[in-house]
């Protein structure tokens, strides 16, 4: 295939701007917000009563909290199918939501590149990773643009901070990336309305906080 025709359509690729893409995913932020809080809040709580948990590596705590909002966002998306998002595999380890079937979204753990001043994916560099987030056609994958749900632990794994990006290259950077509006108010409906098991006070007083942040212009990536 002819490596400029390997990409995604154009038109496709000219709607990933910030404002597009926050007002595609507006309505489904609540979905996406709680899917990476909840996780978040459990881990709190277990590292707050488990001792053997939090002798956990930095990399064993990944996994186990990329592993659970992969599951809590599926059960959202069939609790609220209104939210019109369904959750599927891209492959054996790569899990996706589609949005309206207008993007493909994925939840993944980033990080700040201090030496490079700019935000990055954690990401294995294969040359499916690099197809993918390169925005480029893929067999067996419909053409949607890929956003990605950013989550990054911070201050010694006590903080979290929420944020939508667009990776728009080969390398780990980012075209652009804003933060997740906080969705505290609507995820409390949402849990209410269903009845969902929330926190008690006991847990909360353990707590987290999710920290808006802003970020210069030289974490992204343009090349």
């Amino acid at each position: 295939m002819d490596r400029q025709r390997s990409f995604l359509p154009p038109d496709l690729l000219d709607f990933t701007d910030e404002e597009s893409a926050e007002k595609l995913l507006a309505e489904v932020f609540p979905l996406l917000w709680v899917s990476v809080v909840e996780p978040w809040k459990r881990l709190q709580l277990r590292r707050g009563r488990d001792e053997e948990f939090r002798e956990l590596t930095e990399k064993e705590i990944a996994w186990w909290l990329h592993g659970r909002i992969k599951r809590t966002a599926s059960e959202m998306c069939d609790l609220y199918p209104a939210f019109n998002a369904k959750a599927s595999p891209l492959h054996a380890k790569q899990f996706a939501i589609t949005i309206a079937d207008k993007a493909l979204v994925v939840f993944k753990k980033v990080r700040q590149n201090n030496k490079k001043k700019r935000l990055e994916r954690s990401n294995y560099k294969t040359k499916g990773n690099r197809d993918l987030w390169q925005q480029r056609r893929q067999s067996g994958l419909l053409d949607l643009p890929r956003l990605i749900i950013g989550y990054q632990p911070i201050k010694e794994l006590t903080e979290i901070n929420i944020r939508v990006c667009y990776p728009r290259s080969r390398g780990l950077g980012f075209r652009w990336s804003f933060q997740m509006p906080d969705q505290s108010s609507a995820v409390r409906g949402l849990l209410a309305d269903n009845k969902v098991e929330a926190p008690s006070d006991g847990e909360r007083r353990r707590g987290f906080i999710v920290r808006h942040r802003r970020m210069d212009s030289q974490e992204h990536e343009t090349k």
